[in-house]
């Protein structure tokens, strides 16, 4: 059976979050564990994820709607899986919800979205003066 603990990583290893979590590693005492580490999304990371695909499909010269700009940056960031089509691969994105990928993944997607976008779509905004726009709308 797994059990998801928070912890937090401290000099020399991990610590419980809490007093809740510290009972669920309790119960594990002396038994030999297999740990994966991923650090659990930020709301408010993904609040400015979504402020960033607003601004930055104002600011592009094209005319979609916001569902299909997320798949062309999602895609064009590199976060996506190829299926066969008949005329060759198909690019498909893959989810971004918090059970599909930790916070690390999460912050490598946004900063090559970022970089798709103005390599591609905003010429006249570099990658900081988007995440700094972004920032201000996420937080306001």
């Amino acid at each position: 059976m797994a059990t998801e603990i928070i912890c937090r990583v401290v000099p020399g290893g991990l610590r419980a979050a809490n007093e809740v979590e510290a009972e669920k590693l309790e119960t594990l005492r002396g038994r030999d564990v297999l740990v994966k580490i991923s650090q659990p999304r930020n709301l408010g990371f993904h609040k400015l994820f979504f402020a960033m695909l607003k601004i930055s499909l104002d600011m592009a010269d094209i005319e979609i709607n916001a569902e299909q700009w997320r798949a062309i940056v999602t895609v064009g960031a590199g976060w996506c899986t190829f299926v066969p089509g008949r005329q060759g691969l198909i690019a498909v994105p893959k989810s971004i919800s918090f059970g599909a990928m930790d916070e690390t993944e999460f912050h490598r997607l946004y900063e090559a979205a970022i970089g798709f976008i103005c390599a591609n779509y905003v010429f006249a905004a570099t990658p900081r003066d988007l995440d700094a726009q972004a920032r201000f709308l996420a937080f306001l």
